[in-house]
């Protein structure tokens, strides 16, 4: 598994605030970025560290907390405004607080998988035994967006399914799922079946 995650890197230099309604989401995120922050040089000061609870997290971190002025500061689980400081590298909570910041929202699209959007970009990720991972397209999810840049956007959902079925031998029932899955996680939109790349 690569050390570079792509979504946490997107985090760096943000003043990001992740809102997600997943304590083990926001909890592996905080850590994961506290750790990056670390590997990187920087010294980082986790407030609300207490709210911690470390049976969901699987494996020892590699960080040494350090609080002292210029630390990177992240802060767990915010209830309010009030606990944020001013300079902050990230903050998490299953509120919806108005800070100064990168607003990410993290949302659940299927078991174990998660869509944030930083800066109009969308990064899906899973989290394996206490990680964030990079989560990577299958062949026949970017095939068919291939396809439907082919076909030019929007494009008919009846051709698409059964062009798809056939150039890639997958059911007509497959490729439909797969589409629901685009659709799921904000890479297509279908109405009245129209399909749109976004």
């Amino acid at each position: 598994m690569s050390d570079t995650v792509v979504f946490l890197e997107a985090l760096l230099g943000k003043k990001a605030f992740v809102h997600s309604y997943y304590y083990s989401v926001n909890l592996v995120i905080a850590l994961n970025f506290a750790e990056m922050l670390s590997k990187n040089g920087k010294k980082v000061c986790i407030f609300n560290y207490g709210k911690i609870k470390w049976e969901f997290f699987p494996y020892q971190l590699e960080l040494k907390l350090d609080c002292s002025p210029g630390s990177e500061v992240i802060v767990f689980e915010a209830e309010s405004e009030k606990e944020v400081p001013e300079n902050f590298a990230l903050v998490t909570s299953y509120r919806n607080l108005k800070v100064n910041g990168e607003k990410v929202n993290v949302e659940k699209v299927d078991a174990n998988l998660f869509k944030a959007t930083v800066e109009g970009e969308t990064y899906l990720f899973k989290i394996v035994e206490g990680r964030i991972v990079d989560y990577e397209m299958g062949d026949l999810q970017r095939n068919l967006l291939e396809l439907i840049k082919e076909l030019g956007s929007p494009c008919s959902l009846t051709d698409v399914v059964n062009i798809a079925s056939r150039r890639f031998n997958a059911s007509r029932d497959k490729v439909r799922e797969e589409l629901q899955f685009l659709v799921n996680v904000g890479k297509i939109k279908v109405k009245n079946k129209v399909i749109e790349l976004l």
